[in-house]
Order: structure tokens, then C-alpha cells, then sequence
């Protein structure tokens, strides 16, 4: 059974690749407030091409952030060879500002043209408690040791489905891992690309439970509130009956 999924973004969505971008490494333009982000590999043999490796090593060493100001004094580029050297752009929300110095950006996941999408694999958990844990548990499908937990207080029903015990499976299957799980039944594709004008750049601030909260130099691409991302969603019913 194929349905189609659409998860309707309600605050900035995160989903990191694990890069980051160093403020050396992208053009924030104050006036349209846009980051344009470099090509790394394509910015490398520019640099390469033209015997300027040294220029941009003094740029950076400098403590300068202005990257635009390098590219067109520095490198001699105009508008157009400072646009090939990008490979996307985004706006840049209320985490950067001119009044402030710029910060480390974490990258969004993004595929090999560089549109930013979310995995299935990040939206499968809570679709797959909806399907086969919810019903598991007022079906009474418990392993007895998640039971015995339970039954002495030890684990909440709130995070059920991270307990190695609680593994919903198939009929006839007795073992408790992956092959026999329930959860085989549930597949979610990676979400359709995700435009860059839905994109946004949020602060990182840490809150404690004390209301603390602590400002951190970098901020993130996030999808922006009100995007609706599409997935795929298939109930595999040879697993599920």
C-alpha cells in the first residue's frame, strides 16, 4: 500500500550532513540578506588555476570575513565569475546581521546536486510508532522482560519503542531482531528536494533547565516553518497483515 506522505514543517527543521561552511567560505550579502555558498572543489582549482592559493591563506590568516571584497580585489572577478564559484544560495532568517560578525554555518543534507532533502530514515521512527508500536501496545504485544520493567516501575511507556526488549514482530517469529521486525513492513523514501527558498539559517542557543540561555557562535540551514515536504510511504502488508 503507497501513500503519500506530507510532514508540514511547524518550527525550523535541522537535519545536519555533518559539513560546515567557515565564514571564509561563503558570501553574505547585507542588502538582499542571502548567503551564497562556495564551491569547494571548483573554488580550489580556481585558486589552483590562477596561482592564488597564497592570497586566500593571507585572506584567511588576516582575520577578514569578507570573502566578496577578496573575490573582486583580490581575484579580479566580477558579479557573474563570483556566481560560478557558488553552488546555491539561501536566505540568511535573522541569524546573521550587519551589525555582527559573521558565524560557522552547519550544512543541511543535501544530495549530489546539492538540494537540501530529508532522509527517510530521520521520519521513519515516528511513522513507524504510529503503525506497529501504538497498536503493539494497547494489543498487548509486550516481550516479557519490557513487561517485567514495567510492572516495577523502571521504564515509562513514553520512550518504549528505544528499549532493545520491545522489538514488535510478525507472526511465528520469535527472535527478537531486525529481520523479525514488524517494522520491515514500514519503508519511507527520502523526501522530494526541498526548494532553497524554503531554506532558512537559525541561531544555536542552548537553554538549561534553569531558562539559561547561552548563545552559540554558529548557526544551521534549516528548512523554514510552514514547508510542506513530501515522502513517500509504503505499508509493506506481507509483514504487517
Amino acid at each position: 500500500q503507497q501513500y503519500e506522505l506530507i510532514l508540514t514543517v511547524r518550527s525550523p527543521l535541522f537535519v545536519g550532513s555533518g559539513q560546515s561552511y567557515q565564514r571564509t567560505e561563503y558570501i553574505y550579502d547585507r542588502r538582499s540578506n542571502r548567503v551564497s555558498v562556495l564551491h569547494r572543489n571548483r573554488f580550489i582549482h580556481f585558486l589552483a588555476e590562477n596561482d592564488l592559493a597564497d592570497s586566500y591563506e593571507r585572506f584567511i590568516l588576516g582575520g577578514s570575513t569578507n570573502l566578496h571584497s577578496f573575490l573582486r580585489q583580490e581575484c579580479g572577478l566580477d558579479e557573474a565569475g563570483i556566481r560560478a564559484l557558488c553552488v546555491y544560495d539561501l536566505p540568511a532568517g535573522d541569524a546573521l546581521d550587519a551589525e555582527h560578525s559573521l558565524k560557522n554555518i552547519q550544512a543541511f543534507m543535501r544530495d549530489n546536486a546539492f538540494r537540501p532533502y530529508v532522509p527517510g530514515s530521520s521520519v521513519k521512527a515516528p511513522c513507524a510508532r504510529s503503525c506497529c508500536i501504538r497498536p503493539c501496545r494497547s494489543r498487548g504485544y509486550w516481550h516479557p522482560e519490557l513487561a517485567g520493567l514495567q510492572q516495577k516501575g523502571r521504564y515509562s511507556g513514553a520512550g518504549i519503542s528505544e528499549h532493545p526488549a520491545f522489538c514488535p514482530r510478525q507472526q511465528g517469529k520469535t527472535r527478537l531482531d531486525a529481520v523479525s521486525s514488524l517494522l520491515r513492513g514500514v519503508l519511507v523514501s527520502d523526501s522530494e528536494p526541498i526548494s532553497n527558498n524554503a531554506m532558512t539559517l537559525t541561531g544555536k542557543r542552548d537553554a538549561a533547565f534553569g531558562g539559561e540561555v547561552n548563545a552559540i557562535n554558529l548557526c544551521r540551514e534549516a528548512v523554514a516553518p510552514g514547508t510542506r515536504i513530501r515522502f513517500s510511504l509504503t505499508l509493506d502488508q506481507s509483514v504487517l497483515h
